[in-house]
């Protein structure tokens, strides 16, 4: 059976998070080279003399922080131990990585709060932001979103005096500007387009397959039963992969009388008549797990246990449940359908012969996309077409086979109706009926 749509979210959010934890890692490896990279050819002294300023300290420390936090999310999604709070967590990780970085610098550079959207890492903001963006949750963008402003307002709070010099607040300044710095701050303004442009393509994707899978269903749904036209949907170029054997219960509906009924009826309402007589099995059937396989003329194949985990004990409960239960609400039907028709009595009471019976079948689409079709094949249902003429030739409502009342513990309610032939089979076989 489908998945629940909040299954399909869950799904999606892990998978953004792994991509964000990703992402976290090759932005905080591009940035790294980006600060290193310039010492490296412009002053390589500082860095192999060991004369590394403070302040690109706590930058490496920060990137080096931030890398780790997006392989933890990588991990926790890989191991399938993401969880849906996590999507709170992470951004709040973010935004105070980028709080505790702006606070150092202010502190080691001895400028007060004001100047903080002046330091270099005010710009890893943006890149937290479209990494935010990656969600399917907005209450969590919104979230990462307020983090960052407050972990970039909370700094322009903090006391911080300004250096008595001029001249050294214009080197802070400066330094502040120089090279490496601004070359950081174009690299991250890059990224963060380069996430968002992923982000929107992503997500893009996302709603491209959702309305495929959709309009998919949509299309099989006319001609498949509705229980698994989703599934077919999902199952991208080979849908018969859904098909396969099973041991399952099933019914074979009949409608008595139906060439009377056509004798006596315009076709029209005919039409109309059938397709009722069809509603009302399906709601019955449906109502207690039963799919609705086919419908041949007045004949209507329902199975029972076809989706989700085989257990054939429960289906054939359900089978037999549902079989008395449609032969009474199709005979209350009948009586009030031909009252309202004007033509009394026309069908037998009563109205239908429901043949119950389980065994081992190959079921499921077949074909492709121009014409699939919901197929069952095997020999249990050529017994319950035969089960289903004993049922009309006895006069009886609902027969069901030795098979299927074995399969559901011989529930109590039945009587056996003895050994019953079974045409075109050379072994009878014993039936029974409620009673």
């Amino acid at each position: 059976m489908a998945p629940p749509p909040s299954d399909g979210i869950d799904a999606a959010e892990r998978a953004a998070e792994r991509l964000g934890g990703w992402l976290r890692i090759a932005i905080a490896t591009v940035l790294l080279c980006s600060l290193v990279g310039p010492l490296l050819i412009l002053q390589p002294a500082m860095i192999f003399s060991g004369a590394v300023s403070t302040r690109l300290v706590i930058a490496l420390t920060t990137l080096i922080a931030f890398g780790l936090a997006g392989g933890a999310g990588v991990l926790l999604a890989r191991r399938g131990r993401y969880r849906r709070w996590m999507a709170w967590v992470f951004p709040a990780v973010d935004a105070g990585l980028l709080c505790a970085s702006v606070l150092a610098g202010l502190v080691l550079t001895a400028l007060p709060g004001d100047y903080a959207l002046m330091l270099t890492a005010v710009w890893l903001a943006p890149v937290i932001l479209a990494i935010a963006a990656l969600r399917l949750r907005a209450g969590a963008i919104l979230i990462a979103t307020a983090m960052t402003v407050a972990a970039l307002g909370l700094p322009m709070l903090a006391d911080g005096t300004v250096a008595p010099d001029p001249a050294a607040l214009a080197d802070e300044i400066n330094g502040m500007h120089a090279m490496p710095p601004n070359l950081a701050r174009l690299v991250m303004l890059a990224l963060a387009g380069g996430v968002l442009a992923f982000a929107a393509r992503r997500n893009r994707r996302i709603v491209a397959r959702a309305v495929d899978e959709a309009a998919r269903a949509g299309r099989l749904g006319r001609f498949l039963p509705a229980e698994i036209a989703a599934d077919v949907g999902r199952s991208g170029d080979d849908p018969t992969g859904l098909s396969g054997r099973r041991r399952l219960a099933m019914i074979f509906v009949d409608l008595r009388g139906s060439t009377m009924l056509a004798e006596k009826l315009d076709p029209q309402t005919v039409g109309r008549r059938i397709g009722d007589y069809r509603a009302r099995v399906r709601r019955v059937v449906t109502a207690h797990g039963g799919l609705v396989a086919g419908f041949v003329g007045d004949g209507i194949l329902v199975l029972f246990g076809a989706t989700g985990p085989e257990a054939p004990d429960a289906g054939a409960t359900a089978a037999l449940t549902a079989a008395g239960e449609v032969a009474s609400d199709v005979s209350a039907w009948a009586r009030e359908a031909l009252a309202a028709d004007g033509i009394g009595t026309a069908l037998p009471d009563p109205a239908v012969a429901v043949a119950v019976h389980a065994g081992t079948v190959y079921c499921g689409p077949v074909g492709d996309d121009e014409r699939l079709d919901y197929t069952v094949l095997g020999d249990p249902v050529n017994v319950a077409a035969r089960i289903e003429s004993i049922a009309k030739e006895r006069g009886l409502a609902v027969v069901a086979s030795d098979t299927v009342i074995d399969l559901a513990g011989r529930p109590a309610g039945w009587r056996s109706i003895g050994l019953c032939t079974l045409r075109g089979r050379s072994t009878g076989m014993t039936c029974h009926t409620p009673g």
